[in-house]
């Protein structure tokens, strides 16, 4: 990672106006940051930009961010950390948090050979 993006912090999020908020507030850390409004965008800037910890959506226009960040865990070694957030009061929390564990649990196997 060189100097320009080592402190890149990605974010995913098709709501314009939520990602430039938090694009500010990381700049007032002193942050810098990219913004992708959709799943594969945001894949392509992961690939492009190599950030240093990720911010993720979870209801995305093209790909739920369950899926974006399956693709993230399958293919990011070393990991990136991702902070996986919603601003929809309707999600439902839970169900989001078993796809969470499932997606966790389904990498970690791959990644040690486990199939059980």
């Amino acid at each position: 990672m060189n100097d320009s993006t080592e402190n890149t912090i990605l974010i995913i999020n098709d709501r314009r106006s939520e990602a430039w908020f938090i694009e500010r507030v990381l700049q007032k850390v002193g942050l810098r940051s990219v913004c992708a409004f959709t799943g594969r965008e945001g894949l392509k800037k992961i690939r492009e930009f190599s950030p240093a910890a990720i911010i993720l959506d979870a209801v995305l226009p093209d790909m739920d961010g369950h899926q974006v960040l399956s693709e993230i865990i399958k293919n990011r070694t070393p990991a990136i950390p991702v902070l996986f957030i919603t601003a929809n009061e309707n999600a439902d929390k839970q169900k989001m948090l078993n796809d969470l564990k499932n997606i966790h649990t389904s990498n970690r196997q791959k990644h040690n050979g486990d199939n059980t």
